[in-house]
């Protein structure tokens, strides 16, 4: 009976033994698997290997213009090129929606640092009517809406359409501008064409601005 005991008790320490063995292993191939993708963060597709041999290009409508989701099917790998940085490895996930979540990330991100955190004003719009107006120090932002939307139904490239309000001088003024992610200005709307292009937004989105 206490040889049985005995024998029991050593089944099961050698049952803890290897449960522990086995996580420990699990870990640090996750561990390890985790540092690879982190090191290919930062580097250029032409120093990873892996682009020589079979890729698939995932599309991502969130900033496809300069961001590329690349996945690695037996590598279960994912990966995000930016384009216009000499295509550079931004993230590396093994999960798809991980890539795309993270270029969606990217664009809200870069949408932020368009607005000024202390008025709401656009930075670059405020830019571009300061020079336009003859006394700049009286300019005064008021309100500022944005959307993003799509020149057509079939298009693949996302624009930010922003509406201001501001005070020049004692007079209160409008002005839409059409631009790229990047925050480039593409065009700018005043009197009629402004109208024109809020219609086309609010039938667009079924949003409203008031004018």
């Amino acid at each position: 009976m206490f040889f049985n005991r005995i024998l029991t008790l050593n089944d099961y320490i050698m049952k803890v033994f290897t449960s522990l063995l086995i996580v420990s292993l699990v870990l640090f191939s996750c561990g390890n698997n985790s540092n690879e993708k982190s090191n290919l963060v930062g580097k250029k597709v032409a120093e990873v290997d892996l682009f020589d041999g079979n890729y698939e290009l995932i599309p991502c409508s969130e900033w496809p213009t300069r961001y590329e989701v690349v996945t690695f099917k037996n590598e279960s790998l994912s990966v995000v090129v930016d384009k216009e940085n000499d295509n550079t490895l931004v993230f590396a996930d093994s999960s798809e929606l991980s890539a795309c979540a993270y270029t969606l990330q990217l664009k809200n991100k870069q949408v932020k640092s368009m607005f000024n955190p202390l008025n709401g004003s656009h930075i670059k719009l405020s830019e571009f009517i300061k020079g336009k107006i003859n006394n700049p120090g009286e300019f005064e932002p008021l309100e500022t809406r944005y959307g993003l939307t799509y020149e057509t139904d079939s298009s693949t490239e996302e624009y930010l359409f922003v509406y201001m309000k501001y005070r020049d001088n004692e007079s209160i003024e409008y002005i839409g501008a059409k631009m790229k992610i990047s925050g480039d200005i593409i065009e700018t709307y005043t009197g009629d064409s402004l109208k024109t292009a809020l219609q086309n937004f609010e039938k667009q989105h079924d949003a409203s601005f008031e004018f």
